[in-house]
């Protein structure tokens, strides 16, 4: 049984109201928007990242121990790990609003297609790392339990 697309007509053409398309040119300015704010906000992590770590290798020799040079590299690690957790989604976010711009533009399926692939590829990403994080805090709840009793033992 072959499927027709849902939003076309018999010649091929997307089939979009002119409240859809409207909805649509406020999506596309949100989300690049919100991809050119979120590259900011990736430089800023990265850097921060860098000077947390440099910082705590230059202080290690002035503080009497290597703790903060330790410390610092672990903060700054986490933070190089968010940053770069950060890129993708912003990415495949600006991604979006490109080839968004392109199918409202040149009215073309393709580009919309491509535009929702991109999308679809934001929202998997960060599904993926929203339950990794899940994971990750529940082991950290019991590896503290874990430890907590094995501490009074």
């Amino acid at each position: 049984m072959d499927e027709q697309p849902i939003f076309t007509n018999p010649n091929g053409n997307i089939l979009v109201t002119s409240q859809a398309e409207h909805f649509l040119h406020s999506i596309k300015k949100w989300a690049k928007f919100l991809s050119i704010v979120g590259f900011i906000m990736v430089a800023f992590m990265f850097f921060t990242s860098l000077t947390i770590v440099f910082g705590g290798v230059a202080a290690g020799p002035y503080s009497g121990g290597g703790y903060p040079a330790v410390m610092s590299g672990m903060i700054g690690g986490a933070y190089l790990i968010g940053s770069l957790l950060y890129f993708f989604p912003v990415l495949y976010l600006y991604k979006f609003s490109n080839t968004l711009d392109k199918a409202l533009v040149n009215r073309s399926g393709n580009y919309l297609e491509e535009s929702f692939g991109h999308l679809k590829s934001n929202l998997q990403f960060v599904g993926i790392v929203t339950v990794l994080m899940i994971v990750f805090a529940i082991a950290m709840v019991i590896f503290g339990i874990y430890t907590a009793v094995a501490s009074y033992s």
